[in-house]
């Protein structure tokens, strides 16, 4: 992680990106429940182009503040690939 989109116009300083880095990697799922699906998004031209996503929930252990700061922003922002086409959408929602 070493930068958001470069479309956002914001970079992590590398001490920064380092310890949140070592954060995010520190954590292990509690429970993952995804599956496979596909999106179709025509482009311009309207050639047919097929994207594989995944849909689901990832249970998490309680996290260091500053990852869930990063993480409420990736839920604003949509970060994620192909976020230009509505992809890379994550919500967040936290458990008693």
């Amino acid at each position: 992680m070493d930068a958001l989109a470069r479309w956002h116009g914001l970079a992590l300083a590398p001490d920064a990106t380092r310890a949140l880095t070592a954060q995010a990697h520190a954590v292990t799922a509690v429970a993952v429940r995804l599956t496979e699906a596909r999106h179709a998004s025509p482009n311009a031209k309207g050639q047919d182009r097929l994207s594989r996503v995944m849909l689901g929930q990832i249970d998490l252990p309680p996290l260091p503040p500053d990852l869930r700061l990063v993480l409420a922003l990736a839920c604003r922002c949509h970060l994620g690939r192909h976020t230009n086409e509505g992809l890379g959408v994550i919500g967040l929602r936290p458990t008693a």
